[in-house]
């Protein structure tokens, strides 16, 4: 009989009584939610056909009773199952702790070949949260698993928990192995203390394997090639159609540089904006991290600065950076140039290569030069076990600008924020540079720069964003208002137009940031008074309204660029 699917795949939910099971099974199968979805007796289940890749696949979704009671009964249905998802709710430790159970009673009742994927639910509910991601991570790589986060209630990564379990089960993705080598992974990541976890020197019990164990993040936007450079560092090979990971991914390669045996563990991680609270937690305990962009393409380059920042939030201070330009068999397709990538590596302080994973230029390079500057994140004296390597001097850079950091009484985020042609990179320059130019071009997406001084007694490093005015990049310009201490909120007194734009630019930042952000109202290009349409008094008006400062300046003459600053620092420095 004829079938209109390719493949019929059983997906089993098991997991503890209220952790959301029967939600997720209707949210995925129906696309709806109720708050009084009754506890399931027995087993329940519902049909889903779904595509993935180029194949249509029927899904069986079965809902478990989480109750003690019915366990003899919801285990019969073991027998068939293709993936068992293991659920537990992120608020709920018990939950959590109780998942080993329900793991071993998987491995006694189902087939050895089933896939497993560790799902998290409830993640709507935040602030309650027991189980932090991290823990989760930690304990799907020890089985073997997946991982996910979702949330019945909203919908979040229910689709992409449905399609990752039917890729599992007709091998268009597969799951990490569980083995020695991963569960020795994980001891890394759990870094109890700073001194251990900086400690890569490694020794089996049968004996001594290699002189390092290094953790390497590879990190930038989807599409630019990360799991295409992972294949081709560990198993020498490419292929073009290479899937977007979910979540993470990872190998390891084992090689020698100057008569040391460095094994890496080598992470993916997903470039994907629905990932990122997953992959954010595999930067503890990373020794080096690759910033990954593809050169063919300017706005993953751009992005690296969101990158930049994510790595200064989440990863460890002492970590090694290195920048990678991908794609360089595109030669011809070529948009970031090679000095481009040369200046913003120069600027975090981090090491520099261009490679390409279809034809393998400078693969093996960028392994070694990761190892060679992972190394000096040993906690024993790294200069006595690397003296024989060769570390680029730019690591240099990065290892002063980390301890120049640490010396720091305050670093503040401050945003530039407005329409297009408003004159922020402008504003800018003067501030930084006392310069000014008429030939400066548009920003594209983002850019940053730093500024270290002394005020009222205190050493104080500004991290300025220059956003771009361009509807095109709103979602990455938005992704900046989070975590901001101060927004210069400015517009063109020539143009009534970007008046009105930083009047609901404010509304939005104000709905995305902290309500502790400083703002202060610039209005610019005050040196052309004779073509002025927004007159002084409605941008009184409007910063009085908000409760901001407010100057005119000019970026050209340079005319109150300075107090701008300073007045928002004061007002920081002021609230701390």
């Amino acid at each position: 009989m004829e079938t209109n699917y390719h493949h019929l795949v059983k997906i089993l939910l098991v997991g503890d009584a209220r952790v959301g099971k029967s939600s997720l099974m209707v949210r995925a199968s129906e696309g709806t939610y109720t708050d009084n979805i009754i506890s399931t007796i027995g087993v329940d289940f519902k049909i889903k056909t779904i595509t993935v890749g180029d194949k249509i696949v029927k899904t069986q979704i079965w809902d478990t009773a989480g109750q003690e009671r019915f366990r003899s009964l919801s285990s019969a249905y073991y027998k068939g199952a293709h993936v068992i998802i293991l659920i537990f709710d992120v608020t709920n430790d018990e939950s959590f702790n109780n998942l080993t159970k329900w793991h071993e009673e998987a491995t006694k009742f189902a087939s050895p070949e089933v896939k497993f994927l560790v799902v998290g639910n409830k993640t709507d509910k935040e602030t309650e949260r027991q189980v932090s991601s991290e823990d989760g991570l930690n304990f799907a790589t020890t089985i073997g698993a997946g991982y996910l986060e979702t949330s019945a209630k909203n919908g979040s990564n229910v689709d992409e928990m449905l399609h990752t379990a039917a890729g599992f089960a007709i091998g268009y993705q597969t799951p990490p192995k569980a083995s020695r080598e991963v569960k020795e992974m994980v001891k890394t990541t759990e870094t109890p203390s700073r001194s251990q976890s900086q400690d890569t020197t490694t020794t089996s019990q049968d004996g001594k394997e290699y002189d390092y164990l290094l953790k390497h993040l590879f990190v930038g936007d989807a599409g630019v090639g990360k799991s295409s450079l992972l294949l081709r560092m560990t198993d020498g090979v490419f292929t073009g159609t290479y899937l977007s990971t979910i979540g993470v991914d990872f190998k390891f390669k084992t090689i020698t540089v100057g008569g040391k045996t460095f094994k890496n563990m080598l992470w993916d991680t997903a470039g994907q904006e629905r990932f990122r609270s997953l992959s954010s937690a595999y930067y503890k305990g990373a020794h080096v991290i690759s910033l990954i962009f593809d050169v063919t393409d300017y706005e993953s380059f751009n992005n690296l600065k969101v990158w930049y920042q994510e790595v200064e939030q989440y990863a460890p201070s002492e970590v090694k950076l290195l920048v990678v330009g991908n794609k360089t068999d595109l030669e011809s397709a070529r948009q970031v140039p090679t000095e481009d990538g040369l200046d913003f590596a120069t600027k975090i302080g981090a090491n520099y290569i261009e490679t390409s994973a279809k034809n393998g230029s400078n693969v093996d390079e960028m392994l070694q030069t990761a190892a060679s500057i992972g190394v000096g994140m040993n906690s024993q004296d790294p200069s006595k076990d690397s003296k024989d390597i060769k570390t680029p001097s730019k690591t240099e850079s990065q290892s002063t600008t980390k301890i120049q950091e640490r010396s720091l009484d305050y670093l503040f985020k401050l945003l530039l924020v407005g329409a297009t042609k408003t004159g922020k990179s402008c504003i800018l320059q003067r501030y930084l540079d006392n310069n000014f130019s008429d030939n400066y071009t548009s920003t594209l997406g983002i850019d940053f720069k730093n500024k270290s001084l002394e005020a009222y007694g205190k050493k104080v490093k500004l991290q300025i964003w220059d956003t771009a005015g361009e509807e095109k990049y709103k979602a990455v310009v938005s992704a900046q208002y989070q975590g901001a201490h101060g927004v210069v909120l400015v517009y063109d007194v020539t143009n009534r137009e970007s008046f009105a734009k930083v009047q609901s630019l404010h509304e939005d930042i104000k709905g995305r940031s902290s309500d502790k952000v400083k703002f202060i109202i610039a209005g610019n290009k005050s040196d052309l008074d004779s073509q002025r349409e927004v007159s002084y008094d409605e941008g009184t008006g409007f910063a009085e309204g908000i409760g901001s400062g407010f100057l005119e300046i000019s970026a050209k003459s340079g005319e109150n660029v300075q107090d701008l600053f300073t007045i928002m620092l004061t007002d920081l420095l002021g609230s701390q």
